[in-house]
């Protein structure tokens, strides 16, 4: 399965006044390029899709054009939503996104409700996917909770917590994890 893993678009920010969303738009022709010529399976999100919880109409279009490539091309998309997005609008658009083959994880949730996902390449190959954002887990009860429901789903057990960083060593479960 061949996957291209990105984050931390910021689409729309402004940088001492200038905007950057010009120089985006170039590095998302680029990489829809990739895309397409390598028939990537698979496109992770791994969020701040835009620079702010009220991106721009310009930004948007930019990013929603992007996916709508990608989608055509065959690949799937997962977007997780980060610190600068907002979970309501990713869940708002996610729902259209879907007819793009574009999932958006716009909380963490447990693995029975959408915590954990498989992906099925167009080589049949199958992998899982445990998804979810440092930034929503601020305790480590909370992480501990969330791992005790979900550890049974993916056969999988953290072995390093530190900053948005995830190491994962496997343990059991029968599809390698997505890194």
């Amino acid at each position: 399965m061949l996957i291209v893993h990105t984050s931390d678009w910021h689409a729309g920010r402004l940088w001492k006044g200038i905007d950057r969303l010009p120089e985006l738009e170039t590095v998302l022709e680029d990489l829809g390029d990739f895309i397409e010529h390598e028939r990537v399976d698979l496109l992770l999100m791994s969020g701040d899709v835009f620079d702010s919880r009220g991106p721009s109409a310009a930004a948007e279009r930019a990013v929603f054009r992007f996916f709508r490539r990608v989608g055509k091309a065959g690949t799937k998309t997962v977007v997780i939503a980060g610190n600068h997005d907002d979970p309501a609008r990713l869940e708002a658009w996610g729902t259209l996104a879907e007819l793009v083959d574009v999932a958006t994880v716009a909380r963490p949730r447990p693995a029975d409700r959408g915590g954990v996902m498989e992906f099925v390449a167009r080589s049949g190959e199958r992998a899982s996917s445990l998804l979810f954002h440092s930034h929503r887990l601020r305790t480590l009860s909370a992480l501990w909770r969330w791992r005790r429901t979900t550890r049974s789903r993916i056969g999988a057990t953290p072995s390093r917590c530190g900053g948005s960083s995830r190491s994962w060593q496997r343990v059991s479960g029968r599809a390698p994890p997505i890194y």
